[in-house]
């Protein structure tokens, strides 16, 4: 992993040409210039040449970034901001005690102990067999029973579902620059897919948390393995034409997450589900 002096020439790239405040939300909603990409780069700069120290504002401005990527997309620079953020949070990691002592009840309380616990009396989910098979990711939602929908689901579409017992995809330690333990839960991913991956025989991985999705898609910048692809649900089901089929009418309110780029999938989905009756949740 980089660290912030490493991003030095591409901060310096920045233009400070203000195409990010036109898409960044908080921008819209604060107006505060220290809240999108140009103003804290601008801090950021501050850091690596001496001029300023790493403080509880600074990190306060950093957590403020949704790491939604969106000034990335229109910055003329190609500069990847949340690649930046991350690693200007990891500096406030390393000298923070609350922000270690935060990340070590998460790692070890949350996630470590308590969704432990909760898993041992939810029963995982299993999949009927088919010829067709494809690789679930819950993240940390499906160790807590959410997965079973989407078993059940795939499987109404004669798709036997594979649910290695993989662990959190790693991203709520990487948004607080806690790179080590962001580091195990890459590896432990991939050691536990390398069972499944072959040359002749990529392995499609679905999942239904759009969060989770955008992360499994990131390793491929920190490690050179491949031999699988990630998908959403709904992009899964769209490319294949498969079209589920409620027993019953039913309506349902359907509200986009902010991680899931491509919404034409869950259209698709949505229209193409028998007795399905719905409407989008706007914000």
């Amino acid at each position: 992993m980089k660290c912030l002096a490493d991003f030095e020439e591409k901060i310096h790239s920045c233009s400070k040409c203000g195409l990010c405040q036109s898409v960044c939300p908080i921008y819209k909603c604060t107006g505060n210039d220290c809240t999108v990409s140009r103003g804290q780069f601008i801090m950021l700069r501050g850091l690596i040449k001496g001029d300023l120290e790493m403080s509880k504002t600074i990190n306060r401005y950093l957590d403020l970034c949704l790491k939604c990527g969106e000034c990335t997309k229109f910055c003329p620079a190609g500069i990847d901001v949340v690649d930046i953020i991350t690693a200007a949070k990891a500096e406030y990691y390393k000298k923070s005690r609350y922000e270690r002592l935060v990340s070590w009840i998460l790692k070890n309380i949350i996630l470590g102990f308590v969704l432990k616990i909760f898993s041992h009396f939810i029963q995982k989910p299993i999949s009927k067999k088919f010829d067709k098979k494809v690789v679930y990711f819950g993240g940390c939602g499906g160790k807590l029973g959410l997965g079973k929908s989407v078993v059940k689901l795939l499987n109404s579409v004669n798709i036997e579902v594979i649910t290695p017992d993989f662990e959190c995809c790693g991203l709520p330690f990487y948004m607080r620059g806690d790179f080590e333990t962001f580091e195990y839960h890459v590896k432990s991913f991939l050691d536990k897919l390398g069972e499944l991956v072959s040359e002749d025989n990529p392995v499609e991985i679905v999942t239904n948390c759009a969060s989770c999705e955008k992360m499994l898609k990131s390793y491929a910048k920190w490690s050179n393995k491949g031999g699988y692809v990630v998908k959403n649900l709904f992009e899964y089901l769209r490319e294949n034409e498969y079209k589920p089929e409620l027993k019953s009418l039913q309506k349902v309110t359907y509200h986009k997450p902010c991680n899931m780029e491509n919404f034409s999938d869950i259209e698709w989905v949505l229209k193409n589900t028998k007795n399905l009756c719905w409407d989008l949740l706007r914000f």
